[in-house]
């Protein structure tokens, strides 16, 4: 009897190898990592793709790049511009935030999301505009705008983003293997009068090889 417990798993053994078992608030059983650099269901503090347990019990993807994520090249905005970055949304999200990459700051900037039919935005109404934002002073880094939360389904979209001066340079995909591949392609549009609130319906778009690089920052999934 005394070899067998020896040689069985005790509670000691399990906390030394960081893993414990833990009764939470809705009485349902869940594992954990403890003190290490695991992945946990809380928010990891670096930039990078996260998940996060939700009430549901699903789990989700805190981040969702643009159909062309790649940082590669500082591309000076054109005032007044609205360039339309595609990304795929895999099923039904809140989006509460839309990044771009500011490679040089001046300026302001306004970010939305404008839904597809055919693989464009012509023609449709802009979902959310976040207003007017100052670009902030840290370059090289991605700027997250709040927007008014906005539920996507299961499709294709376009993040837009314009700026209100030609200084003012963001992060381009500059890829142009990459942006050929197929009918969905980087876009924008002109808009009359300048920069201002995003342009509803979407005018005709024309397409480009110098998008931004963008995300979406989800907040919840149903």
């Amino acid at each position: 009897m005394g070899r067998f417990r020896r040689n069985a798993v005790t509670s000691a053994e399990i906390i030394a190898d960081a893993v414990i078992t833990a009764k939470v608030a809705d009485s349902a059983v869940t594992t954990a990592k403890i003190a290490s650099d695991a992945v946990t269901t809380a928010k990891i503090t670096d930039a990078a793709v996260t998940t996060a347990k939700l009430a549901s019990g699903t789990l989700f993807t805190r981040r969702i790049n643009s159909y062309t994520w790649h940082p590669h090249s500082s591309q000076a905005f054109v005032a007044g511009r609205v360039l339309l970055e595609p990304i795929i949304i895999p099923f039904t999200v809140t989006v509460e935030a839309i990044a771009f990459v500011i490679f040089t700051q001046n300026g302001n900037v306004r970010v939305g999301i404008y839904p597809s039919s055919s693989d464009k935005p012509d023609a449709l109404n802009a979902l959310v505009d976040s207003g007017s934002v100052a670009v902030e002073t840290t370059a090289n880094s991605p700027q997250e705008i709040a927007i008014t939360a906005t539920q996507l389904t299961a499709g294709l979209y376009y993040l837009a983003l314009e700026a209100d001066n030609a200084v003012a340079a963001f992060a381009s995909i500059n890829n142009t293997v990459e942006t050929n591949a197929g009918a969905v392609r980087q876009r924008y549009y002109d808009r009359a009068g300048g920069y201002g609130a995003f342009t509803s319906p979407c005018p005709v778009t024309a397409t480009t090889n110098l998008g931004p690089s963008m995300y979406a920052l989800i907040s919840s999934v149903p």
